[in-house]
This record gives C-alpha cells, sequence and structure tokens, in this order.
C-alpha cells in the first residue's frame, strides 16, 4: 500500500514539473518575441502566478527581465537596468535629442511627458510615451542621453498609466520644470534631489565632469594588472564622488574605490 501511495505522489510530482517546464517553455518563447534584438536569453523563473524570463545585452550591458502572467488577461511587462549607466553632473540634453532616442527605439510612440530629476546629486531624463498597444517610461543619462532603465508596459494605455510605471511620478511633476510634452528636458534647475550636495571637484568648488565607468575601471587594472572587476557603481562617500566596488586577482577578493574626478586609486584592500 505505501508503495502504490509513493508511487502516486511520484506521478503527480512528475505531472506538475512537466507542467511547470511546458507553461515555462510557453512563457519563454513568448518573451523572446518582446525581448530587443541582440538580447541573450538567461533564465526563467517563476513567481506567483507570473513567469519573469532573464535576457541580457553584453554589448550595452542592460539586463532585461520579462515578466509573462500565467493569466492571458494582463499584460506582459518589459524591464531592463543597466548597473554600469549612470546620470551625469551636467544636464544639457535637448528636447530634440531626447525625441531622437525614442523615436529610434519605438517609432510610433508619441511623447507625453519629459521630466528631468536629480537622483543622489545626478541629472536623469524621464521620459513617458504611449502607443496604441503599450506604454512605456525611459530613463536617460542627462547629458549623454544613453539609456539607463526602462520600463515598458504590452497594453492600451488607460487613465493613470503613468504612475503604474513610476510610484514617484506625481511627485516628479511637481518638482520639475518640464511636466508637459514640449518642454525642453535641459536647462531646468528645479528637479528632484534625494541628496544635499551637487557633483563638483569635491572641496575647490570647481565643476567638473566625472570620468567613465571605463575609466575608473583602467585605473584598477593599471595598478594591478590581471585584477577582474566583479561590481563597479558610483558613490558619495566622505564629502566626494568615487567609483567602488570589488574585484578579484589572484584568488582573491579585493575593495577599491577610484576618485571619480581625477580617476585616482584612493583604496585597494583585501575583503576579509
Amino acid at each position: 500500500m505505501k508503495k502504490i501511495i509513493f508511487i502516486a505522489l511520484a506521478l503527480v510530482l512528475l505531472f506538475s514539473i512537466t507542467a511547470f517546464a511546458a507553461d515555462a517553455r510557453s512563457a519563454t518563447e513568448t518573451a523572446r518575441a518582446f525581448a530587443p534584438e541582440g538580447s541573450a536569453y538567461l533564465y526563467t523563473e517563476k513567481d506567483g502566478k507570473f513567469y519573469e524570463v532573464h535576457f541580457s545585452i553584453e554589448e550595452t550591458g542592460e539586463e532585461i527581465q520579462i515578466t509573462v502572467p500565467a493569466d492571458e488577461t494582463l499584460p506582459v511587462e518589459l524591464e531592463t537596468e543597466n548597473d554600469f549607466a549612470l546620470g551625469s553632473y551636467e544636464n544639457t540634453l535637448s528636447e530634440e535629442a531626447v525625441r531622437l532616442v525614442i523615436g529610434n527605439e519605438y517609432p510610433t510612440a508619441q511623447i507625453d511627458t519629459i521630466l528631468t530629476v536629480m537622483d543622489d546629486g545626478l541629472f536623469k531624463v524621464h521620459v513617458y510615451f504611449t502607443s496604441l498597444d503599450f506604454y512605456g517610461r525611459v530613463k536617460l543619462n542627462a547629458e549623454t542621453g544613453s539609456v539607463i532603465a526602462r520600463k515598458i508596459i504590452f497594453a492600451a494605455p488607460l487613465e493613470g498609466w503613468q504612475t503604474e510605471l513610476e510610484d514617484d511620478y506625481s511627485e516628479d511633476v511637481l518638482l520639475s520644470e518640464n511636466k508637459a510634452s514640449g518642454n525642453t528636458a535641459s536647462g531646468n534647475k528645479s528637479a528632484k534631489s534625494n541628496s544635499s550636495e551637487s557633483p563638483s571637484s569635491h572641496k575647490s568648488g570647481k565643476k567638473s565632469s566625472f570620468i567613465s565607468v571605463s575609466q575608473a575601471k583602467s585605473a584598477v587594472t593599471s595598478s594591478h594588472p590581471g585584477a577582474k572587476i566583479s561590481e563597479i557603481e558610483l558613490d558619495h562617500d566622505d564629502g566626494k564622488y568615487v567609483y567602488e566596488g570589488e574585484a578579484r586577482l589572484n584568488g582573491c577578493e579585493y575593495d577599491f574605490k577610484v576618485d571619480a574626478v581625477t580617476g585616482k586609486l584612493i583604496k585597494w584592500k583585501l575583503d576579509d
């Protein structure tokens, strides 16, 4: 009798795994249709009634998550992040440049709102747009126009669609001078800020742009040839902006910091 029960349970488990695999395969195929060109499939995982299908684009460093609901009445959502894409010290991106970026990526989109916000002392441009069967928000570097993050929902936009893309949408509108389509994305001096200080050449008061992520990496690898960087991010530490992260060399893990203005390696310490 116990053997029969065990076999029955095993069959139920096998059926459940097979059903999940079939659903996961279906969700993965659905996600592939929405994945940007050049993206590589990573893995699929289930989160409640949703399948989260992950891709990446090695060339740009973007990580992509496409959420496919098991309930087909709900929309598919796409989100991307790029740990190596940051905001900028300079707020110079023109409206024309913003529209060009969105037009190139989403030719059928109509821009609804362009907002310039400041986050941790760095400027970003948030662009909200709609089409007949999708709506989205893209965050851009306010100087170069490079994409920092995006969220796209594949459904017809309904009233209040902006808040589905960004919880802080209303706050951003209140704090930004760029409240509607047609306002320039540059020159805004009343942007949202989560920091009491804006980037500068530290205590000198002279304005200076940050070095790039690639330059920060080079500062590490030139001082420690063979080091492999696993993490790097911009941070405000002890009154100055630094790139900090982790690297591996000769089988050991190290913490490092690079001055974001001068490019000097100011910390290289064995990770305890």
